[in-house]
């Protein structure tokens, strides 16, 4: 099996991007099994595709260069660990015109914070302007807002995420494509905090006497990792 650790750490499921994914062989574990399963959303509580990729991506780059490199590589042999594969999507907001005017403007007004907490790293929202009515539809919720010359009332389209426009309206009906991505900043302290006061369960017992005994926190985190990944393996 290839990037078993990454398989893992990334929770098995598909993406709907390649470019941000490695490989992946979901059917390989038990992903219901509950004593790594609460471990692992410790580690990486995402949903969201690409926060889970990243996620994923960072903690199994710490793992192989831990203290449990030599247990890790021989878990994971046929990997593809060494090179860069994931292309991420840069982050901030992308307007794609569909049927888009050019004196149509769009202003966000972005809450990354409550984006992110909200579960969410990257968005896409189908957006179709009715002039005639002044709404806008994105994905499905139907939004009211009034035009003068400047800009209409804030519409959320994403948690976090508000829009403006600002147009002289010529047309019926405009549609566009609106996405969003936030910075992914994988903050190993907020890991630790979560991590450290866990009841783990332990797959080896040379895993739970680092935990107990290791003055690192490094090397304890590493154990944790570790013991997820074989949970896993061994479910």
């Amino acid at each position: 099996m290839i990037n078993k650790i990454w398989t893992v750490l990334a929770k098995g499921r598909g993406f709907g991007s390649r470019e941000y994914a490695r490989n992946v062989e979901p059917v390989a574990f038990n992903f219901d099994q509950a004593k790594g399963r609460n471990m692992l959303d410790l580690l990486n509580p995402y949903n969201d595709e690409y926060l889970r990729a990243v996620y994923a991506e960072v903690l199994t780059k710490f793992l192989i260069l831990s203290t449990q490199a030599e247990t890790a590589r021989a878990f994971d042999p046929v990997n593809t660990y060494s090179r860069s594969t994931m292309v991420y999507p840069t982050s901030g907001g992308v307007l794609v015109p569909v049927s888009l005017p050019t004196d149509l403007t769009i202003h966000t007004s972005p809450d990354e914070d409550e984006f992110r907490s909200s579960g969410i790293g990257h968005a896409s929202a189908q957006c179709v302007v009715s002039t005639g009515g002044n709404t806008l539809e994105a994905d499905g919720i139907l939004h009211t807002y009034s035009v003068s010359n400047g800009l209409s009332s804030a519409i959320e389209i994403f948690p976090g995420i508000s829009i403006y426009m600002r147009s002289d309206f010529t047309a019926p009906i405009y549609t566009f494509v609106y996405q969003y991505t936030v910075p992914a900043v994988v903050d190993f302290g907020t890991i630790w905090d979560r991590v450290e006061t866990s009841i783990p369960a332990w797959s080896r017992d040379e895993l739970s006497r680092i935990w107990m005994m290791d003055p690192r926190w490094e090397a304890r985190l590493a154990a944790y990792i570790m013991s997820v990944v074989e949970l896993f393996a061994n479910g």
